[in-house]
């Protein structure tokens, strides 16, 4: 009943203090609030510098307070939260599910190589080649290569020579030196000199697998309906003439989802977003530039049966 109170001996007068039950040291309000910033992290609220200050300062706090004060594994929980997600960001996370500003991002390069090829076809007469080749017939260089003066880096064009393959010693060491608009934002495990943009390559699109350069006036489906570039799965480096193959294209593992849609450059400059959904017919049809075939643009209806929408 007296427990924790002051009481008088009967003895001798004196005043004594009963011992009672000892009450628990309160929680370190710095601790808890290092593990809350660091458990943010999991739903895309990126603190974890924070956290780590608070957890380092709460720790601090525990030690002078002489037990007074608990916490510590919150603290320590906190700081390991947050460094994970401030040095280590879940990238898989990303990588499904992309920003929106990466995904404007990648239609803004792919628009761009689109109008350097529209640009190159209006001083040549003629779509760039796949490749650059040799007197043989061998290639050389890639078509990324050749558009360059159209994309403001005539300067990096000047330094390739037009007559030595991709991986001489004097070409490769310009690999690493490609222009950022190759390189897909949302692609976030992409090596540097690598891209993923690719011309499909076959007998019956923009890029004849001879090498031929093609003419506007071979685009008989329509600018607007044909494709010319498409983020393909497998990267390559983007000096090299290595392009996606059409069969490759039509597979089901040929483009990548990376902004869970396939990107597209048409012909006319536009750049689409095509269902993952998308037939083969349909898609077939997108990729020739004379099978005859009706779609429309966005490749959403069926051959022959399609309504022809503006570019966008």
């Amino acid at each position: 009943m007296r427990a924790g109170r002051r009481v008088r001996c009967r003895a001798c007068g004196k005043a004594l203090d009963v011992p009672g039950r000892r009450r628990a040291a309160p929680v370190s309000g710095v601790a808890v609030a290092s593990l809350v910033l660091g458990s943010l992290y999991v739903h895309g609220c990126f603190s974890g510098l924070a956290a780590v200050l608070l957890g380092g300062s709460a720790l601090r706090q525990i030690d002078r307070s002489g037990g007074r004060l608990r916490g510590r594994w919150m603290a320590w929980t906190g700081i390991y939260l947050g460094a994970f997600s401030t040095f280590c960001p879940p990238l898989l996370f990303h990588h499904h599910n992309p920003h929106p500003a990466r995904r404007a991002q990648c239609v803004n390069n792919l628009k761009q190589i689109a109008l350097a090829l529209h640009a190159y076809q209006q001083d040549f007469g003629r779509f760039p080649p796949a490749a650059v080749v040799d007197p043989a017939g061998r290639p050389l260089l890639s078509w990324r290569v050749l558009i360059l003066p159209y994309m403001d880096r005539k300067d990096l064009y000047d330094e390739f020579r037009l007559d030595e393959p991709w991986d001489s010693p004097h070409n490769l060491k310009r690999l690493n030196a490609d222009p950022y608009t190759y390189a897909c934002p949302s692609h976030l495990l992409l090596k540097p000199g690598m891209t993923g943009y690719q011309a499909v390559v076959g007998p019956r699109t923009l890029f004849p697998s001879d090498f031929r350069p093609v003419a506007l006036s071979e685009v008989t489906d329509g600018a607007e309906a044909t494709v010319a570039v498409v983020e393909a799965r497998r990267p390559v480096p983007w000096t090299k003439p290595d392009d996606l193959p059409f069969d490759a294209a039509l597979a089901p593992d040929g483009l990548d989802r990376l902004h869970e849609r396939f990107h597209a450059a048409f012909v006319d400059g536009s750049v689409r977003v095509l269902k993952p959904s998308l037939s083969p017919d349909v898609l077939r049809a997108l990729l020739t530039r004379d099978g005859g075939e009706t779609v429309s643009p966005d490749g959403n209806s069926h051959v022959r049966s399609a309504i022809n929408e503006p570019p966008r």
